[in-house]
C-alpha cells in the first residue's frame, strides 16, 4: 500500500489514478468550496504556472481515503520532510520527536491490521500480507528512528 513519491507532482499523478472526474469535482466542491476537475489538477501536476492549493490536495485525500486508496498527497509530503532529515547532519529533539510519531503510527497499522486479521478468528492469505506490510513499515520507521538517535544536537 505505500508508494514511493518524491514531490508534489508525483502525489497528484498518484491520486488521480484512483479517482474518476466525478470524485474529484465532488470531493473538492465538498471539502475546498470549488469545484474542479482532474484536468486542472494534471496541469498542477506539470508544475509551471500551476501549483496546487492546500484546500485542494486535501480534498483529494479524502476522495482517495474514502476509497480506500493512499493519500497520495499526504505521502509526498512525508516523503519529502523524510528526505529533508536524512540530508539534515544533525538531528535536533523536535526531529526526533517526528520519528517517534512515524514509529507510533506505523505500530497504530499494525495493531489496526492484526485486530482486523483475528477478528472472526480466521487470518486470510491478503489479512497476512498486510500484516506483514505493516510489519515492515513499522520495522523502518524503527530503523530510521535508531540512524537518527546518534546525531542528537
Amino acid at each position: 500500500m505505500k508508494k514511493s513519491l518524491y514531490s508534489l507532482q508525483d502525489g497528484i499523478k498518484a491520486s488521480l489514478k484512483d479517482l474518476n472526474d466525478n470524485e474529484v469535482i465532488e470531493s473538492t466542491e465538498k471539502y475546498a468550496g470549488v469545484k474542479k476537475n482532474k484536468k486542472h489538477f494534471y496541469k498542477c501536476a506539470e508544475g509551471g504556472s500551476y501549483d496546487i492549493h492546500h484546500k485542494y490536495s486535501l480534498a483529494i485525500d479524502i476522495a482517495n481515503i474514502k476509497k480506500g486508496k493512499v493519500p497520495s498527497m499526504l505521502k509526498a509530503h512525508e516523503a519529502m520532510i523524510d528526505s529533508y532529515f536524512t540530508e539534515t547532519q544533525n538531528t535536533t529533539t523536535q526531529e526526533i520527536n517526528y520519528y517517534v510519531g512515524q514509529v507510533m503510527k506505523e505500530i497504530g497499522s499494525l495493531t489496526n491490521s492484526v485486530v482486523d486479521g483475528i477478528e472472526d478468528g480466521v487470518l486470510t492469505q491478503a489479512e497476512k500480507n498486510e500484516i506483514k506490510k505493516a510489519i515492515k513499515s513499522a520495522e523502518e520507521s524503527i530503523m530510521k528512528l535508531k540512524s537518527k538517535i546518534g546525531n542528537i544536537t
